[in-house]
């Protein structure tokens, strides 16, 4: 039988990935929490710790995390006593409402996992978050670019271009969504087959998160072995 790339079968066969499925844009967060003087800090959607979770407790902050998925929550929790650090890993959705009181955390962050749901469930992300966050607490999410979004005449279904570790170019088909313009499917069966994508132009995503948060910053960041692999990085304060 074919081994699925998805989020549950990677994190129960392979707690210690650092690769696939895996963010590194915790750069980018550090050092404006750091700034802001933040101690206490949400991952939301946490993986398995190493994408965020782990680079913040390396770096002092005092963390808790959630995800949906209870390997997940597994492999974060065992990761970080592994590293000596203690963790509280809540197993939630973050479509729904956080298991947090309000008020609560100087900085959150919900890096490349936002836009696995409709438009309604980003934006219950974003209210959540302003609701746990103190007030001038930062939010930090990484976003799909609809911009990267191509449409070709020639071809039955919208792509976007992958750069695949041999250095190959390939195409990733998208089936849209028939209500939500911004809302495709992958149709790769080996990647996240099937699995929802929104895809926030810039414009789009600064006019949204300027509903929630304040002090908007929007920037590209592309992933190391992937020229393609772009994402709008953005934040802002509650």
């Amino acid at each position: 039988m074919k081994f699925e790339r998805t989020h549950k079968n990677i994190w129960a066969k392979f707690p210690k990935e650092k690769k696939r499925f895996v963010s590194e844009y915790a750069g980018y967060v550090i050092p404006v929490l750091k700034r802001a003087g933040a101690k206490k800090v949400l991952d939301i959607a946490c993986g398995n710790g190493f994408g965020v979770s782990l680079p913040l407790l390396r770096a002092g902050f005092n963390v808790e995390a959630f995800d949906h998925l209870s390997e997940a929550v597994n492999a974060c929790t065992q990761n970080a006593k592994d590293e000596g650090f203690k963790i509280k890993v809540k197993k939630a959705n973050m479509y729904k409402k956080f298991p947090y009181k309000s008020n609560y955390f100087d900085g959150a962050t919900c890096i490349q996992a936002i836009y696995h749901g409709k438009f309604s469930n980003i934006t219950n992300v974003f209210s959540e978050a302003k609701r746990v966050l103190k007030t001038g607490g930062y939010f930090f999410a990484t976003f799909g670019r609809f911009e990267d979004v191509i449409f070709d005449k020639k071809e039955k279904y919208p792509y976007f271009k992958v750069q695949l570790p041999d250095k190959k170019i390939i195409k990733s088909f998208l089936r849209p969504d028939k209500k939500e313009e911004h809302l495709f499917y992958y149709l790769s069966k080996d990647w996240e087959y099937n699995v929802p994508h929104y895809f926030f132009s810039k414009k789009e995503l600064k006019e949204t998160l300027s509903k929630y948060f304040r002090d908007v910053k929007i920037k590209e960041v592309c992933m190391k072995k992937d020229k393609y692999g772009k994402f709008w990085l953005a934040y802002g304060k509650a």
